[in-house]
């Protein structure tokens, strides 16, 4: 018996449709990776820019806390820059001094002088130490306390006046600023109604100026009540500028 081996159609046919499942199958599979990659890329380009956007939105929230830091509670009060009575600042090479808040200028004022004069007296302690004064004499010892009898003053030689005066000058000089500006008080308030109301000016142990009036006590002259007590306590402050203050005159 003789077995027919030669190809027959449906041998072919066979062939053929294995060759064409293969060829699909190469086809199917570079496509698939090919869109694969196209998908990964993708991915990473859409990571990208969800990094680019999550970045931006940190940026603008960063923004708006710094704004909401800077911006004033509701309800409080804004803050103010608070100049004080007297303060020194330096612009550049220069310094600025602020009286009450106001620049001082070589045009300033007669009052803002007695002002600073008056401001400066706070320091002076602090500069030559506070000297102790006695207590000034109140009211009712002033009109209890008779007056002597006006002695007559002999003629005294000049030499020996010039002498009184220059030691005099000299103990002017020890005392503190407060004391000087008393000491022109009194001669100003002698001969007056105020004469015998007990005003003095005196340092306090805080380092500043105390005025009295027989027994009470003011912490600074702007607190006096009455006017013509302030007026001619500025009245011997300025004599007592012109004539001891160097370029104040």
């Amino acid at each position: 018996m003789q077995v027919d081996f030669s190809p027959t159609p449906i041998f072919f046919i066979i062939i053929g449709l294995l060759i064409g499942m293969f060829i699909g199958w190469i086809i199917g599979f570079f496509d698939s990776n090919n869109r694969t990659s196209h998908r990964i890329k993708a991915a990473e380009a859409n990571a990208e820019l969800k990094t680019l956007e999550a970045e931006e939105r940190i940026k603008e929230a960063e923004e708006k806390l710094l704004h909401a830091q800077s911006m004033p509670v509701e309800g409080s009060l804004p803050v103010q820059d608070d100049p004080g009575l007297l303060r020194l600042k330096k612009e550049g090479n220069r310094i600025i001094v602020d009286l009450d808040g106001i620049p001082l200028t070589e045009y300033t004022s007669a009052e803002r002088k007695k002002r600073l004069i008056e401001l400066i007296s706070y320091l002076r302690p602090w500069v030559d130490g506070a000297q102790s004064q006695p207590p000034p004499q109140t009211t009712a010892e002033a009109l209890l306390t008779p007056e002597p009898p006006p002695a007559v003053k002999p003629i005294e030689p000049f030499v020996t006046r010039v002498k009184k005066e220059a030691n005099a000058a000299t103990e002017f000089k020890l005392l503190s600023m407060v004391q000087q500006i008393d000491t022109v008080l009194q001669k100003h308030l002698a001969g007056t109604p105020l004469e015998k109301a007990g005003i003095r000016l005196q340092d306090s142990p805080q380092g500043g100026l105390e005025v009295y009036i027989g027994v009470q006590k003011y912490d600074a002259i702007e607190d006096v009540p009455d006017a013509n007590i302030k007026s001619i306590i500025r009245e011997a402050i300025a004599e007592w500028e012109k004539k001891h203050v160097p370029g104040a005159g």
